[in-house]
């Protein structure tokens, strides 16, 4: 019996889909992890554009990673264009005590590293 495609045609899709979308939510993971955005959410609330200043990168891009990684449910959006970490974002920071930050960076590099690089490169253009 397999695990996978065993529920209703409406299941199926949504695991498909998934499955399909896991490529772009990795990118965006491993983009933030590359920016620091966690490390930097560290000190508490943050604009957007306070966030791109600190990181030197463009606000623009910043914000169109910062919705998407709300989304996602890592990082939590906190009213009038602030951002903060929640408990999945506080995992990728570098000086937390269970940190999944270097696990994840070396996965996502292995896995996803010119895509990763090259968005990266793009946000950081201001």
């Amino acid at each position: 019996m397999s695990v996978l495609g065993g529920g209703s045609t409406a299941t199926n899709v949504e695991l498909v889909r998934e499955l399909a979308h896991g490529r772009w939510k990795a990118q965006a993971l491993a983009v933030a992890l590359r920016l620091g955005v966690a490390d930097v959410l560290a000190d508490g609330v943050m604009s957007a554009g306070e966030l791109a200043s600190r990181l030197e990168v463009s606000e623009d891009g910043l914000r169109r990673l910062l919705r998407l990684m709300v989304a996602l449910g890592v990082f939590e959006d906190a009213g009038e264009d602030g951002y903060r970490n929640n408990a999945a974002s506080e995992l990728l920071r570098a000086d937390h005590p269970d940190t999944l930050r270097p696990f994840a960076l070396r996965v996502l590099s292995t896995e996803y590293p010119l895509v990763a690089r090259r968005s990266s490169d793009r946000i950081a253009t201001p």
